[in-house]
């Protein structure tokens, strides 16, 4: 090849110089590659080394291992970098739950075992509330009827009664209250909490998924070592024909 087709290479990105513009669309099982050269004869120098390239199969293989050594340290790399992202995904959520105020729970398991004691708590209140107003509704009731009648040491008693038991509602009702919002904070945490871990773990699964595909990558490549007259026949050119075509020079 010229020098100047030696320079345009070696300061050429391969897409630049090499594109596939046909993968068996017009000629089964072939592709149509275009070449770029900078004269007639780099363009039919190039064609031929590339296909010698291509008809190497000691390169090929060697390729082939190339890559899945490549492969390999990415994996290495990623799993490493899992690693690093876990640890900063434990600090990041021990910060949040220092940052999340009026809670002190350790874990979502810990403030999701706090909700359902509560739940359990508040459906006792509210059944313990309801027997209250019963029993307030009956002892307005007996007041009315004892007023009529004018029977005040009974009335005296109802009284009492009335005021003991709205002493106990107003104890009830403060301790739903206090049961409701402590619900409340901990559902909020465990939200805040499982928002962040649902963002953490999409981030490492991206991750793991790179692991996946890598590893499906080299076991490709092993099995075309395997059985290497799968990828490495002998190269076929179409009809033994390379066409050249003239490249038309942008104009100034």
């Amino acid at each position: 090849m010229s020098a100047e087709q030696r320079g345009f290479l070696s300061t050429t990105q391969a897409q630049d110089a090499i594109s596939i513009i046909d993968r068996g669309d017009t000629v089964r099982r072939h592709y149509q590659i275009r070449l770029y050269a900078m004269s007639e004869l780099d363009a039919r120098k190039t064609a031929e080394a590339f296909v010698e390239a291509l008809a190497d199969k000691a390169e090929k293989i060697r390729s082939y291992k190339d890559h899945i050594l490549m492969l390999q340290r990415e994996i290495f790399q990623t799993k490493q970098e899992i690693l690093e992202k876990e640890a900063e995904n434990e600090v990041a959520l021990a910060n949040l739950r220092e940052n999340i105020k009026n809670v002190h729970y350790l874990s979502t398991d810990e403030a999701k075992q706090a909700i359902s004691e509560l739940n359990t708590m508040l459906n006792n209140l509210d059944i313990e509330l309801a027997g209250m107003k019963a029993k307030l509704q009956a002892i307005q009731e007996h007041r009315e009827r004892q007023k009529i009648i004018n029977r005040e040491g009974i009335l005296l008693k109802l009284e009492d009664m009335w005021i003991d038991l709205l002493i106990e509602l107003k104890v009830a009702e403060a301790r739903k209250e206090t049961a409701t919002e402590i619900r409340m904070r901990a559902e909020d945490f465990c939200k805040k909490m499982g928002a962040k871990k649902a963002e953490f773990q999409k981030n490492v699964n991206e991750y793991k998924m790179r692991v996946t595909m890598n590893e499906q990558e080299i076991h490709q490549f092993k099995e075309k070592l395997a059985d290497p007259d799968m990828e490495t026949l002998p190269l076929k050119v179409y009809q033994n024909k390379v066409t050249i075509y003239p490249v038309r020079a942008e104009e100034d």
